[in-house]
């Protein structure tokens, strides 16, 4: 019980920091260093724009770069005028990412089926998977264990981490505990 409340305690601790570090815009900050060094780019896409394009692309929609190429001159006219953005990040179409995990070893994927995920989203907050890896640089992690659900998205980390030059963490992927423990443990109908 005492490790229990310890560590939500440290939970609390970490969603404090992480806010933190949201009310000084480290997060924005670090994906406009993504922009600046190419991995990462500015969306102006309208809602209605990128609801057509899921509706033609069926269920597994990726973003189609539309606002990749814009000129520099009519980004920064869209930022003065305040038009709504999110900040996307360049996944490579060409080659393979592999990484290696403790668990299930060496994973490989064709980078073509990534899509180019939002770091920053249109309120300018953060998504879970860009401050996941910011936060786990600046808290020196250099082993992360997380459920096996995650597997998917650690091509994604992983190409986060090589565009800052960031050392990658050694990754313990783990089947879910608790759901095998749901499945035994609900009645009977």
């Amino acid at each position: 019980l005492h490790r229990l409340i310890r560590r939500q305690r440290q939970m609390c601790i970490e969603t404090d920091v992480q806010s933190e570090r949201q009310a000084k815009g480290i997060y924005l900050e670090y994906a406009k260093q993504l922009v600046q060094r190419g991995a990462a780019y500015y969306c102006f896409c309208s809602k209605e724009r990128l609801d057509a394009l899921r509706t033609s692309e069926g269920v597994s929609f990726n973003y189609d770069r539309h606002c990749l190429g814009l000129p520099q001159e009519e980004i920064e006219r869209n930022l003065a005028e305040g038009k709504p953005y999110v900040i996307r990040q360049l996944v490579p179409r060409e080659g393979k990412t592999t990484f290696s995990d403790v668990v299930y070893g060496d994973i490989t994927v064709d980078n073509d089926t990534l899509d180019d995920q939002i770091l920053i989203k249109s309120d300018g907050l953060p998504t879970y998977n860009f401050a996941n890896v910011i936060d786990d640089h600046l808290m020196k992690i250099t082993h992360v264990v997380r459920g096996n659900e995650y597997l998917s998205s650690t091509p994604k980390y992983n190409i986060l981490y090589q565009a800052f030059g960031w050392e990658i963490p050694v990754y313990i992927h783990l089947p879910s505990i608790m759901k095998d423990c749901l499945l035994y443990t609900s009645p009977s109908p």
